[in-house]
C-alpha cells in the first residue's frame, strides 16, 4: 500500500435467496430487538466499505 491508498476489506456476497431469507427472518423479529439494531449497523458498515472500494 502506498501513501494515499486505503485498506478496504472485501465484502461477502450474498445470493438473492440468502437476502430474501435475511429479510424474512429480520422482519419476524420484534421492533427494538437488539439483533435488528446490529443488522442495521452492519448494513451501514457495508455501505461505507462500498464507498472505499474502487469503482469499475
Amino acid at each position: 500500500m502506498t501513501i494515499g491508498e486505503t485498506a478496504c476489506p472485501p465484502l461477502k456476497k450474498y445470493t438473492k435467496a440468502e437476502m430474501a431469507e435475511i429479510r424474512t427472518e429480520a422482519s419476524a423479529m420484534p421492533r427494538g430487538n437488539i439483533i435488528r439494531t446490529v443488522i442495521a449497523d452492519y448494513i451501514n458498515l457495508r455501505d461505507m466499505v462500498r464507498l472505499c472500494q474502487p469503482q469499475p
